[in-house]
């Protein structure tokens, strides 16, 4: 593994007010590395097969009360527990995916995180995703820093393409993340405060404005997820029983789910994440493959197997196995700083 630190410090231009940032960097590493440094966060299962892994590495700054970092990560199963929950529960997550997707559900809701969509979660949920191989760029921020201290959180918000805040955020996304990766120079002491006002002015931006219909229409593809989502078990689930009960043409559904791949896809994306999720535990057996794929709505052990690989490029049974060799990249190690360690939960907001 290649870790270094910089260490906090102040420009020699003090009157440019530019600050250097803590900064910590990682390449390669095993999978007990990456476990250990995502554990304030989730609990993770990284997905052992050539298709899903990637040689880890990122960068982490912390300046001021907020933290950034930009990870590269393979596929896996995250999940945030309720023991996970005295972690950062006081802050919100920020993250954009450069690359790569999740599936997933926060407190039984259903979500999927494409590319280029931001998320804004609040740690103080439990959540579980299915992220296939991705870049993402996250921003940690105190709650009360974006909040009034009684306001009610959603637990998660993304925005997409056509909200109006998307673009904005965006542009946060772009300016921090340059000023942070400038080599060799500091970032304007502005930069926090820029940051607060950015999200505050996003989430306080109404979603629809006054677009009844997207609105509206939103509101129905929610109430179709969620249908689907109850009714994953049913081998007969497809768009057929969908289009009578919610009363859409097909081409309105097509659109509707357009951006997921289809229906079909949607459902199929759906049942992989819950059976994963699943068998991401200790001791896969073949007992727990069989069971999974019943409850998840696979006609048979053999359709979820072959689905299984057409999707991550192995059986069931090896998702989940240990790699034999702890590192995920045959790069010989080396260490650029005595400061080698990499920062645990309660340093990257202490000094």
């Amino acid at each position: 593994m290649q870790v270094y630190r910089k260490s906090d410090g102040v420009s020699d231009a003090e009157s440019s007010r530019e600050l250097l940032p803590t900064e910590w960097m990682f390449e390669s590493g095993s999978v007990a590395m990456w476990r250990d440094l995502c554990s304030p966060f989730f609990e993770v299962s990284p997905i052992n097969t050539e298709r899903m892994k990637v040689s880890l590495s990122g960068h982490i700054w912390r300046i001021g009360p907020l933290v950034f970092w930009r990870t590269t990560s393979g596929g896996q199963v995250l999940r945030r527990t309720v023991g996970q929950l005295s972690e950062f529960g006081e802050h919100v997550l920020i993250s954009r995916y450069e690359s790569g997707r999740a599936i997933g559900s926060t407190e039984r809701v259903p979500f999927q995180t494409r590319t280029d969509e931001i998320a804004i979660r609040d740690l103080s949920r439990p959540f579980s995703a299915l992220q296939f191989p991705s870049i993402v760029e996250s921003m940690l921020v105190p709650r009360h820093f974006i909040y009034a201290p009684n306001e009610e959180l959603p637990a998660l918000s993304i925005f997409g393409q056509n909200d109006l805040a998307t673009s904005s955020l965006h542009r946060l996304f772009d300016d921090s993340f340059r000023s942070l990766r400038s080599p060799n120079t500091g970032v304007p002491s502005s930069l926090v405060e820029h940051v607060l006002v950015q999200v505050r002015e996003a989430i306080a931006e109404p979603r629809y404005a006054a677009n009844v219909r997207r609105a509206s229409r939103d509101a129905q593809l929610r109430a179709i997820q969620t249908y689907i989502e109850q009714n994953l078990s049913r081998l007969d689930l497809s768009a057929e029983d969908v289009l009578p009960r919610f009363g859409v043409s097909r081409a309105t559904l097509y659109r509707m789910f357009e951006t997921y791949g289809g229906v079909r896809n949607y459902i199929v994306d759906r049942r992989l994440f819950h059976a994963l999720k699943e068998l991401s535990g200790q001791g896969v057996c073949r007992g727990k493959i069989q069971r999974a794929a019943k409850r998840w709505g696979f006609s048979s052990a053999a359709n979820f197997n072959r689905s299984v690989r057409h999707v991550f490029g192995g059986a069931p049974g090896a998702l989940f196995r240990e790699p034999p060799h702890p590192e995920l990249s045959m790069r010989e190690p080396t260490i650029n700083s005595s400061d080698s360690v990499l920062p645990n939960s309660r340093e990257l907001l202490s000094g």
